[in-house]
């Protein structure tokens, strides 16, 4: 058989069986559980902001300006404001940095 070829029998449809019910009480308490929690959840309907106004307009101003860019930071929930010149350059140096290694790879 070539490669690559599968067999037919991978295609199945999928088929409707479900695991009979009462298999473990302690299980079916489990989930009877989660599904009454997940039924009765309400989000809040007013989240309380944590920026003062002088900050959520500050932030504001700062994604008006496009001479900065604003990224999550890699690690953690800090974000880094950085000079969009300087990050459009460092982009560029990264992918110039990895066009030899896409060239290296040829589709064969």
């Amino acid at each position: 058989m070539p490669l690559g070829c599968r067999d037919a029998e991978t295609f199945r449809l999928r088929n409707n069986w479900n695991p009979p019910l009462g298999r473990d009480p302690h299980l079916e308490s489990f989930i009877s559980a989660v599904r009454q929690d997940v039924q009765d959840f309400q989000a809040p309907k007013y989240v309380r902001d944590n920026l003062t106004k002088g900050e959520r307009a500050a932030l504001r101003n700062l994604r008006k300006d496009n001479s900065i860019t604003i990224k999550p930071e890699n690690k953690g929930p800090a974000f880094v404001i950085q000079n969009t010149t300087d990050y459009v350059s460092k982009a560029e140096k990264e992918l110039s940095n990895l066009m030899p290694e896409i060239i290296r790879f040829r589709k064969l």
